[in-house]
């Protein structure tokens, strides 16, 4: 992940994009399959090849668009995503949920121009991730939470079932929701073609059952094996009522021809292209982390992304569907065997193969056949124990996992990943914001302090520590004061608020710190920051709270942990009229001196301590523990100096 800090700028973005561009190349060029390892990676392309020859055409009638275009991604996208992407193992393929939400899309447009909405829509979906990649923009899957992830993936598996029910039935609805398509045909049970049932579901039961063959090669074509022969059924009993691929579209015996995008529908597929490769990276990024590269290293997401964008700009000009790190096609890869890149880049050169030499055969195939492939599909997304695992987690990821799962039901998945995603991002936020405690640390004559209750008003004349723990950004900062004790009627109270910890704050809680201490001013109290960070003093500098604080009611965080909160409780009771000796024990004579009112005697002991504190900061200095920087902080505020005060 990154920080904003790494972002690049200007003339660095440029050589940063040059870079990464000439890495990306330089390690394609370095790509060679070994005699030792060629073996291995055929067996694996073979295997990628056979089963998701049947898939890649079942993902694109599932868009419904021409099912040779599952094809042509296949050919096209798998080979330059195994070159591009920093995954070794990543296969960039046709998945169920990119095909579920690109019907989505495809269902607004007339089905003589779905081919040039598709080219454009994954034109603008590769331009999209090449971006994301080139700006080095992994860190953004840290908004998408495992939540919104279980939903929508949970939401695209009922989805991919339901919209089976056509091919599997033969009874098309004309409904548009997929739910109100199953209980449409419920109730229309009468207009099924039991011979398409009968096929679909005896593919259904056919791939579990050579699933469980002793032979592997069986099990690992069991979806292409229970597809072709049930394909044939219909064929040797002359049931013509059953539906194949022939009657939806021809499969050409040649290469994807070149196609170019309509510029015209840029503007209305700008957002469900962005969706759409949203959904594809965070696919990609989860294959990623379940297969680490042959080193044991993980790659680069942001690597990822440009490969995955690189392999969808050049599927898109060959009307191929998109593509993006499917987690079943890597399995199939890892598990026939795969050890380089080269299983993938044999994948998809031997889909071409098969195609360019067995295409016609594919027409031939039953379309109920495909229908029950793809309800196997649907079923291997339902993962019972990760929803559960979401469920006893917590409030937030529950709301965001089943707001999720709803969306996806009811409006087009590109919205209703968004959708999650905003959700996920707002119920953090509120929880977050009610995520804060205020506790009051008593002070005795032991080394550690004992967390209390805060009360509900200050005492007079009294020291009160506060710590806070929690979030203290925006949203929380109004809870936050809420919580502060009340000044009501107190006299010289001393508040010490502890925030060692917090790099930064936000202006909304700086509003909140000047409020208080105004407050506390108005009788006759203060408020004392302590362990406060240099950004955090850096910040109240600049908008000017300092000055309502006072600087000497302000003490940076020290290496020591508790140094800071000492020097403040020290000076608090100073402020009080305290004489050192009548300090706590674990409270530093020299420490206390530091702001209590001296005497004549006391004023020689606190001159002393300047120059043993000067002494002891510019031998920190000297040995390099200290930088140029800190050590002009630190001197500066020892001496009381404003920060742009000269030293005389």
């Amino acid at each position: 992940m990154f920080d904003q800090d790494d972002q690049p700028t200007g003339g660095a973005f440029v050589a940063q994009t040059k870079e990464q561009a000439s890495n990306a190349w330089s390690s394609m060029r370095a790509i060679r399959p070994t005699r030792r390892t060629l073996p291995s990676d055929l067996i694996a392309g073979l295997t990628f090849a056979a089963v998701n020859i049947p898939q890649g055409l079942a993902y694109a009638l599932m868009a419904g668009i021409n099912p040779v275009t599952g094809l042509y991604t296949l050919m096209i996208a798998t080979p330059i995503g195994a070159l591009a992407t920093g995954s070794v193992f990543m296969n960039v393929s046709s998945t169920s949920a990119l095909a579920a939400s690109l019907g989505d899309v495809m269902r607004l447009y007339p089905a003589d121009s779905r081919i040039t909405a598709l080219i454009t829509l994954v034109l603008l979906m590769g331009l999209f991730q090449v971006v994301l990649g080139l700006l080095k923009l992994g860190f953004v899957m840290q908004f998408v939470p495992n939540s919104v992830m279980v939903g929508f993936s949970q939401g695209v598996a009922v989805l991919i079932i339901l919209g089976q029910l056509g091919d599997l039935t033969g009874y098309y609805s004309a409904r548009q929701n997929r739910v109100l398509q199953l209980t449409d045909v419920l109730l229309n049970s009468h207009l099924v073609v039991l011979q398409s049932l009968v096929i679909g579901l005896i593919t259904i039961g056919l791939i579990f059952l050579l699933e469980r063959s002793r032979f592997s090669i069986v099990r690992s074509l069991a979806l292409f094996l229970a597809m072709a022969l049930t394909s044939v059924v219909p064929h040797l009993l002359g049931w013509d009522a059953v539906a194949i691929v022939r009657d939806v579209a021809r499969i050409p015996q040649s290469l994807p021809k070149l196609a170019m995008p309509d510029l015209a529908l840029v503007p209305d597929l700008l957002l469900p292209a962005a969706a759409l490769g949203i959904l594809a990276v965070v696919q990609g990024a989860t294959v990623a982390q379940m297969y680490p590269n042959p080193n044991g290293k993980y790659s680069d997401v942001s690597r990822d992304f440009l490969g995955q964008g690189i392999a969808n700009l050049a599927t898109s000009i060959f009307q191929g569907i998109p593509a993006g790190g499917s987690i079943s096609g890597t399995a199939v890869v890892v598990g026939a065997g795969a050890q380089t890149r080269w299983a993938n880049i044999f994948g998809g050169l031997l889909v071409t193969l098969i195609v360019l030499l067995v295409g016609a055969q594919a027409e031939m195939l039953a379309m109920p056949a495909l229908a029950g492939l793809l309800i196997v599909v649907g079923l291997r997304m339902l993962k019972p124990k990760e929803v559960a695992t979401v469920w006893q987690t917590g409030m937030v990821p529950r709301a965001s996992a089943t707001i999720t799962f709803g969306a996806a039901l009811v409006v087009p998945l590109q919205i209703a990943i968004l959708v999650g995603v905003v959700v996920a991002i707002l119920l953090h936020v509120f929880h977050q914001a009610q995520k804060i405690l205020l506790v009051e640390l008593s002070w005795s004559d032991e080394l550690f302090p004992e967390e209390r209750p805060v009360p509900k008003e200050l005492p007079s004349h009294a020291v009160t520590t506060l710590q806070v723990y929690g979030s203290v950004f925006f949203a929380a900062a109004g809870t936050f004061e809420k919580l502060l004790p009340a000044v009501g009627n107190s006299q010289r109270a001393m508040v010490i608020l502890l925030l060692r910890g917090y790099s930064e704050v936000g202006s909304t809680f700086i509003n909140a710190l000047t409020r208080y201490a105004r407050q506390l001013e108005a009788h006759e109290g203060r408020l004392i920051l302590a362990g406060v960070s240099e950004v955090i003093y850096h910040q109240l500098e600049k908008t000017g709270a300092i000055n309502l604080l006072g600087r000497d009611n302000i003490f940076p965080a020290e290496p020591q942990w508790g140094l800071s909160a000492q020097k403040a409780y020290g000076a608090a009771l100073g402020r009080l009229g305290h004489a050192p000796h009548t300090y706590p024990a674990w409270i530093g004579t020299y420490e206390a001196s530091l702001t209590a009112s001296p005497t004549a005697a006391e004023a020689q002991t606190e001159r002393g301590f300047y120059l043993e504190e000067l002494e002891r900061l510019s031998e920190l200095h000297k040995k390099g523990i200290l930088t140029d920087e800190e050590f002009t902080y630190k001197k500066r505020l020892l001496l009381g100096m404003d920060a742009g005060q000269q030293e005389t």
